[in-house]
């Protein structure tokens, strides 16, 4: 009983060169997408320092009088109120400055939606 080669030479050829092209098409792709990234990130200035926190608002977690704890961006910060008056806990300030590793911070006014936590708009 004979065996009959069910793929000729010619189909390995032309599957061979199927297999390269995907992979340069692909290859070309993941290098496109790979310096687009690039471009992006290197588009954004890092912030650092008195700027960070610029127009954040925050919430305090322990009293001011006129020094306490306040939860801005997901960490726990030091915060005095320069005016020296208390604010309570729960209540929503927004950040004016910064001092050493102190941020300063005023109330807020009541009842306006748009004041809520993270940044302005």
């Amino acid at each position: 009983m004979t065996v009959m080669a069910l793929i000729t030479p010619m189909d390995w050829a032309v599957a061979i060169r199927d297999a390269a092209l995907w992979t340069i098409i692909l290859g070309a792709l993941f290098v496109a997408a790979v310096i687009y990234a690039i471009i992006n990130i290197r588009r954004f200035r890092p912030v650092h320092g008195n700027d960070e926190f610029q127009k954040s608002r925050a919430i305090v977690t322990e009293d001011l009088d006129p020094e306490g704890l306040i939860m801005v961006q997901g960490e726990i910060w030091r915060a005095v109120s320069p005016s020296g008056e208390m604010i309570a806990k729960g209540e929503r300030v927004r950040l004016t400055g910064r001092e050493g590793m102190y941020l300063l911070v005023e109330p807020l006014p009541t009842g306006n939606p748009k004041m809520m936590g993270g940044k302005e708009t």
